[in-house]
């Protein structure tokens, strides 16, 4: 198995469930992430964005 150490516990305790309906979802909005959820947006997609901030 792979070292997944980078990553942070996750707390099935806290997690909810939602839905959403989109085009283009852009996971971890780095600059390509972003690049390309304004380009769709600009082409009228419906467009959403997820970023979490890991930095502690």
């Amino acid at each position: 198995m792979g070292d997944y150490s980078m990553f942070p516990e996750s707390n099935m305790d806290k997690m909810t469930d939602t839905e959403n309906e989109t085009a283009l979802l852009a996971v971890g909005a780095a600059m390509a992430g972003f690049f390309a959820a304004v380009k769709a947006h600009n082409a009228g997609a419906r467009v959403m964005g997820r970023q979490d901030d890991h930095a502690k």
